[in-house]
């Protein structure tokens, strides 16, 4: 919520969305202006509402409180690679950002490993200790450059190789959105590519799935075949911009009326879906990918 100049601390108040008693869930200080609210059902939706109150000797007086604004049960999130320079993981962290999918390879210009075309993301291990140590859980997409079920098993067994020493709590996706692969005639070897490539991460106990645009998955892909599999889709808001979390009302707006209400941006099920490009989060230079699940 936005700062109360005349605020000395604030009151939060809880109701399940279309009920009537707002409970007092919690008082906070002035200077505290986010609150993560973990007693929560997943099947059911939230308002909240602040308060502000104003101390005056040994009184207290408490203002009217605020428009209601929809919580969301989940978790919110970033998609981060190198072209996001260095980020004050702690500063993100303080935001409200609890986990981060972090790229662990890009097209290396000079050759690739492992038989692959790609290397390392130069800022992956920076990223991955710095978010892991901020508290943030922390997951992996590899964009595919493969062509044939060799190539995809060699990205796999690059993936593994890389994250040697690093736990992770969210999917390693296998980002497939190439220009060259969107045609309907490549379906089915598309198909093949991912499954290829989630078997070979599915035999060292990870969990595994696909990440690319709703559009790809709808069309290029044969999501029939890859049940089992976790999907981070994504498929962006109209708003320009997202400050993250003083926008926070409104992304919570757009996050209710698409994922988390039947998801209604696509055809399938998503475990997680990305719904900005334009994300704006403290101790990140440049806009970030927002996700949510």
């Amino acid at each position: 919520w936005t700062k109360m100049e005349s605020a000395d601390k604030y009151i939060l108040y809880k109701s399940v969305k279309g009920g009537y008693i707002d409970k007092e869930l919690v008082t906070l200080s002035k200077s505290t202006l986010y609150y993560d609210d973990y007693d929560v059902n997943k099947i059911k939706a939230y308002e909240y509402k602040i308060a502000s109150v104003s101390v005056i000797g040994d009184k207290s007086y408490e203002g009217n409180k605020s428009v209601g604004v929809t919580g969301v049960v989940g978790n919110y999130g970033i998609v981060v690679s190198s072209d996001n320079g260095i980020i004050n993981w702690d500063m993100v962290a303080s935001a409200g950002i609890n986990h981060a999918i972090i790229c662990v390879a890009n097209y290396g210009e000079s050759g690739g490993e492992n038989g692959t075309k790609l290397k390392k993301d130069s800022r992956f291990d920076a990223n991955i200790t710095g978010a892991t140590k901020a508290g943030l859980k922390v997951g992996i997409y590899l964009p595919t450059y493969a062509h044939t079920k060799d190539d995809a098993k060699k990205e796999g067994e690059l993936v593994i190789d890389y994250l040697k020493g690093y736990k992770i709590d969210y999917p390693i996706y296998y980002s497939i959105q190439n220009k060259s692969k969107a045609n309907k005639s490549k379906r089915d070897a598309n198909t093949m590519l991912v499954k290829e490539f989630c078997s070979k991460i599915s035999e060292y106990g990870y969990t595994t799935g696909v990440y690319s645009t709703a559009e790809f998955i709808d069309n290029y892909l044969d999501t029939r075949e890859l049940k089992g599999y976790s999907i981070l889709a994504s498929k962006h808001s109209r708003v320009r911009k997202l400050n993250f979390p003083e926008k926070i009302s409104k992304i919570n707006r757009i996050i209710d009326k698409g994922f988390y209400s039947g998801n209604n941006y696509s055809s399938f099920d998503i475990y997680e879906w990305e719904y900005s490009k334009k994300g704006i989060v403290s101790g990140i230079g440049t806009n970030v990918k927002l996700i949510y699940n």
